[in-house]
């Protein structure tokens, strides 16, 4: 399958911003109120200038039009005093040779007029009633049998009786609010805010909510390169340009408003979208429009300000899955494959989804899960059209916020057949130091039942698992062999690195994790970790340092660090200074060390200012690129807390294994070769990399923006792109063909 996936991290800052995967603070699970406040130095940071950038553009090389690069936005805004919901946007560049300075321009296929836009303008100009959301089937309201599928469109609005059970399940009556539920319902679709509102009008302009953390995943013509019979036949299906079958290419994103959105790659238009029943359920949507008891309207200023709400937040996954007859009893296996998206709720909730994308232009909803732990309630289920609670096969009880990137491949049963499942993290519970549990859950793909939970090392300080879980490549005949699974890594809040084996065909004999080895820092990581294979040895590379608090940070800003550790070699008891090289020592020598090297980015007491990571690390051609900010603290007591302030951001790019400076340039008749170089100013927040071209997320604070570097291009008010980056077979490093990687956790191309 041609699938490139953005996950998109860290906060961005201002108003126009792009991201890569991040979190915010806590978002309540319902039956709660659905919403929290940013962090006071996260919301400064958020806010407080015009443009900025909370991640990395996402560049694609597969196109047919040539090189692609997306960029996902978001924009904070206020008006009469209060701040209204965020908006977001999504624009396309073409790269192109044509002209005078070959680079990148805005698509010619993305317009209104003559006008080139972004998706968000495109939406606008779309009239409610033209648009296509669609729900799971709720109640006895099915829809669509086959699809499992409900249309909100304005037969639905028109029909009392279905429209009274929408409004239980969001939970609003027609008594809180002139108009009633209808005038609630109309708004979310795009209509002005106005009783009996017209959905064949333009309606508002800001129907494209922000695109948060959720990222960019696009889904085109099957390309997956599995090789068995079954998938030959899906390729004919999809991806057969002599009979003219070929799938076209969709845009999916989550947003804020809830929805999961599909966009045309081809002119940018919303082909339709979907709210899963796990965010419609139990008031989270009605949090879009109240203020407590209060209807929240925007012309008046009267009304307390609030914080945008995090619906579907969290990050999104599509890949082409088996269904096996033979390994499900709740759903019914044809055994051929099918493409499948899989997203998390992320802040939006402890909970997941997934939907049947092959034919893009009938979706398919399959499955959705919530633990409703604040409740007390037993998991939830939605399967097909039905809601259940209480199954055995869906302990989902140690669930929390999604935010550990799933990792959806295969084990190989004892039969050989390829079991398609989704590896998960148990996520964190924001503020809540008692919460402690710390494992991985192995899903089925096609009904979310459980297969195994993989539990921490029964010994040592237990904390929920955060990081993304990274799979290594593996190979057969030196062959590699895509999507399966036999290990994987994953790192815990108190920064304990675990290793898990599914090698064994029967998951009954999966054992727990074993300890890798564990950071001296007591924060712990959060959402950065890589794995790559190097000469034929799994190294991680991860660092410390939580701005927005995804996991409960120790009291006050610590050091922080980053680590290039070799999993082979390393014991879990190895002393860091004792058995690791300190780049900060080695100056521009190459490291010999076997089990790996660390940074240490020290508090500055004197300076007010700590380095913390801003990236998620990516390792390509066995060069390592990540970045930092340089970040303002203050004292209060004895413990230093972050002021929002960033002074300036370093763009890294260190050969993986021996620690070497990975950028080279010349001003003048001076070459250097430096591990990273700053850009004043501004944060870096989003790396992204296709061929020789890397592509960097970045806000400045400086609206006149005129930073340069040798080889590096400004695009737009977000973007740095180079188009020539080189690495991975000189410096004493080996062949680029020693070089492993599964994907890189937070963007990917195939």
């Amino acid at each position: 399958m041609r699938t490139q996936n953005i996950s998109y991290r860290w906060i961005g800052q201002k108003k126009w911003i792009v991201f890569l995967f991040s979190f915010c603070m806590p978002i309540f699970l319902f039956p709660a109120k659905g919403h929290a406040d940013l962090p006071s130095y996260v919301n400064t940071m958020v806010v407080s200038t015009d443009i900025g950038t909370g991640g990395a553009p996402l560049l694609s090389a597969s196109s047919g039009e040539g090189d692609i690069l997306y960029q996902a936005l978001y924009q904070p805004r206020k008006e009469n005093g209060i701040q209204r919901h965020w908006v977001g946007n999504i624009l396309k560049y073409v790269y192109k040779t044509d002209i005078e300075t070959p680079g990148y321009e805005l698509s010619d296929s993305w317009k209104v007029g003559a006008e080139k836009v972004g998706a968000a303008t495109i939406l606008a100009e779309k009239s409610p009633s033209q648009r296509k959301i669609y729900t799971s089937s709720f109640q006895d309201v099915i829809g669509n049998s086959t699809t499992s599928m409900v249309l909100l469109n304005n037969d639905l609005v028109n029909d009392s009786s279905k429209r009274a059970k929408l409004a239980n399940e969001i939970g609003i009556t027609d008594s809180e609010l002139t108009g009633g539920f209808k005038r609630f319902i109309q708004w979310y679709r795009g209509c002005n805010d106005i009783v009996d509102a017209n959905p064949d009008d333009k309606g508002r302009d800001d129907k494209l909510f922000d695109i948060f953390h959720s990222g960019l995943v696009i889904v085109g013509p099957p390309n997956a390169g599995i090789s068995d019979s079954a998938y030959t036949d899906f390729l004919q299906l999809y991806n057969d340009p002599d009979n003219g079958q070929i799938r076209k290419t969709l845009i999916y994103a989550q947003s804020n408003a809830g929805l999961l959105h599909a966009f045309s790659h081809a002119d940018g238009q919303e082909e339709w979208a979907f709210l899963p029943p796990n965010v419609r359920e139990k008031v989270r949507l009605k949090g879009l429009k109240w203020i407590g008891n209060d209807y929240r309207e925007y012309n008046d200023s009267t009304k307390e300000s609030v914080t945008p709400r995090y619906l579907a937040d969290g990050p999104t996954v599509a890949e082409d899955a088996y269904f096996a007859s033979s390994q499900y009893t709740n759903v019914s296996g044809d055994n051929k494959y099918h493409t499948v998206l899989f997203a998390q709720l992320g802040f939006g909730g402890a909970g997941m989804y997934a939907l049947e994308i092959s034919d893009p232009d009938v979706p398919k909803f399959l499955w959705a899960v919530e633990n409703p732990y604040e409740s007390g309630e037993s998991t939830i289920v939605w399967r097909g059209s039905g809601r259940y609670s209480g199954l055995s096969d869906y302990d989902y009880q140690h669930l929390r916020q999604t935010g550990s990137t799933a990792f959806v491949g295969f084990y190989k049963n004892a039969s050989g057949e390829p079991c398609w499942v989704f590896l998960m993290g148990n996520g964190a519970q924001p503020n809540n130091n008692s919460f402690k549990q710390s494992l991985v859950y192995v899903g089925r793909i096609f009904d979310g039942s459980i297969v195994k939970i993989i539990y921490a090392p029964s010994a040592g300080q237990k904390a929920p698992i955060v990081t993304p879980v990274a799979v290594p490549m593996v190979f057969e005949n030196n062959n590699a062999i895509p999507r399966q699974i036999k290990t994987f890594y994953v790192g815990d809040a108190k920064g304990r690195l675990m290793k898990g084996d599914l090698s064994n065909p029967n998951p009954n004999n999966w054992g727990s994790m074993t300890n890798v080895w564990t950071l001296p820092s007591t924060w712990g990581m959060s959402y950065t970790l890589d794995a790559a294979t190097l000469d034929g040895e799994v190294w991680l590379f991860t660092g410390t340092g939580d701005l927005e608090r995804y996991v409960t940070p120790p009291q006050g800003v610590t050091d922080n660090y980053f680590f290039g550790i070799n999993a082979n070699k390393i014991n879990p008891n190895d002393n860091y200074k004792n058995t690791l090289q300190d780049l900060g020592e080695l100056g521009t020598a190459a490291n010999d060390n076997q089990k790996g090297w660390y940074m240490v980015f020290p508090l500055d007491k004197k300076a007010n200012t700590v380095e913390s990571l801003s990236t998620a690390p990516v390792v390509v051609n066995g060069i390592l690129y990540f970045a930092t900010n340089r970040l303002g603290v203050k004292k209060k007591g004895n413990l230093y807390y972050y002021t929002g302030e960033v002074l300036y951001s370093k763009m890294y790019a260190i050969h993986a294994k021996t620690g070497l400076p990975g950028w080279e340039w010349k001003t003048g008749d001076t070459t250097f070769k430096k591990r990273y170089f700053e850009i004043e100013k501004a944060t870096v927040s989003g790396i992204s990399l296709s061929g020789k071209r890397l592509a960097i997320g970045v806000t400045f604070q400086d609206a006149t923006r005129n930073w340069e570097h040798p080889g590096f291009t400004v695009l737009g008010s977000n973007i740095l792109y180079i188009n020539d980056i080189t690495g991975g077979n000189d410096g004493g490093e080996s062949s680029v063909e020693n070089y492993r990687i599964m994907t890189p956790l937070y963007w990917k191309t195939r």
